[in-house]
């Protein structure tokens, strides 16, 4: 029943993208779902940002990249 906010990142160029997710998300996800597509040049990084945040799994899902049939 929550909206979808879907944020793709990346390459090396994603990274501000990545961080302002990541500060941003524990307000984001009193209202929304967010799905988070790092990349992968800072996919490790971002996962032990949002684990040592303690963000909820259910709301929050962050992926290294997703396919076409994914999508």
């Amino acid at each position: 029943g929550l909206p979808v906010v879907l944020v793709i990142g990346g390459s090396q160029g994603a990274v501000a993208i990545n961080d302002a997710v990541v500060e941003s998300a524990k307000h984001l996800t009193e209202f929304s779902r967010i799905i988070h597509i790092t990349g992968n040049y800072d996919y490790d990084r971002v996962v032990s940002e949002v684990i040592s945040r303690k963000l909820d799994k259910e709301k929050y899902v962050i992926r290294e990249f997703l396919t076409a049939e994914e999508m």
